[in-house]
């Protein structure tokens, strides 16, 4: 199943610096934390030793070594679905994977969060102040605890958070070449919190709509203590050449409460059509156990071709879905 989304960011703004920084002041802290988390987080410092081995790999651009971007950045979350209030404990990795030493300017690094729902970012950890070197084959570990405050003190709604690793400004090399990167490769779900408990149940409504000539059936919905998964088969009219993407976005509708469902994971399907998944990658929200009903709505469908133009299949498509 091919991903409408990508989840990994690595955004390279400036990849060669005619002059470097002076690394003449560069310190080897260990243990410390000169960083300065927000007040709705905790920091635990920040430490350095030998990675373990193997060592990860980078994702690398076509012809590009790690000596051209020597840096592995992963951030671990405790877990992937919280109830609000609960603490948010995350782990920070950076592993030098290049042959020299790569050297840190504010540092540790900048730590955000961004909603999926509306964009809204939360500084988790301003950037630090100390320079650092860190050597090959060597593993930084920074670690901290978000109480799921934003800035104004108050609980963030629940939904897809994305972790960020932001404005990491590093040089390595010789002659010295100066990258500011940034990396995002974990989310973090937070639920509602139902005291009347969740519904758990898989549901096979069968339902078909049709906009424009170009039918939507919706097959299943896996509801669980997890989240949501929507089901979909997709048959446009005249269906012939497979397409080589498509672009799907959906919200629904719970106790007439809206949310975004974001874009579909799609794939071909034996029976010359497609197939459009929302939730199989990251699960929707939770159901309350006493919903009555559920309002998918997909609002269009779009298909790339190999050859010739997008294809917009219309749309809205949409599906009531009774729980009881």
């Amino acid at each position: 199943m091919k991903k409408a989304i990508w989840l990994l960011i690595l955004c390279l703004l400036s990849a060669q610096l005619a002059c470097a920084p002076s690394t003449s002041n560069v310190s080897p802290a260990a243990n410390i934390t000169n960083s300065t988390p927000a007040q709705n987080t905790t920091a635990h410092g920040f430490t350095i030793g030998p990675a373990p081995l193997p060592l990860p790999f980078p994702i690398l651009p076509p012809h590009a070594t790690p000596a051209d971007f020597p840096l592995v950045v992963n951030t671990v979350i405790e877990k992937q679905y919280y109830l609000p209030g609960q603490p948010v404990k995350m782990t920070v990795r950076i592993t030098n994977v290049g042959p020299d030493n790569v050297t840190f300017y504010k540092f540790p690094p900048e730590i955000t969060i961004t909603a999926d729902e509306d964009g809204h970012q939360v500084i988790l950890a301003e950037a630090g102040s100390d320079s650092f070197q860190l050597k090959p084959s060597f593993m930084m570990t920074y670690n901290l605890t978000w109480d799921q405050h934003g800035e104004n003190g108050t609980q963030v709604p629940t939904g897809w958070y994305l972790v960020t690793v932001a404005n990491v400004n590093f040089v390595r090399g010789n002659p010295p070449r100066g990258t500011l990167a940034n990396w995002g490769d974990q989310r973090i779900d937070i639920q509602p919190s139902y005291p009347q408990g969740i519904l758990v149940k898989d549901i096979h409504p069968n339902l078909s709509q049709v906009s424009l000539g170009n039918n939507v059936t919706l097959q299943r919905v896996s509801l669980s203590d997890n989240g949501s998964i929507f089901y979909f088969f997709c048959l446009p009219k005249g269906y012939g050449e497979h397409p080589s993407s498509v672009i799907a976005i959906g919200e629904y509708t719970i106790n007439g409460n809206t949310k975004s469902a974001g874009f579909a994971g799609y794939g071909d399907d034996m029976s010359n059509g497609i197939k459009l998944v929302w939730g199989e990658n990251n699960p929707l929200e939770i159901v309350p156990k006493d919903a009555k009903e559920i309002t998918f709505k997909i609002t269009s469908i779009v298909e790339n071709m190999y050859n010739g133009p997008p294809i917009d299949l219309g749309g809205p498509w949409e599906f009531k879905i009774p729980l009881q």
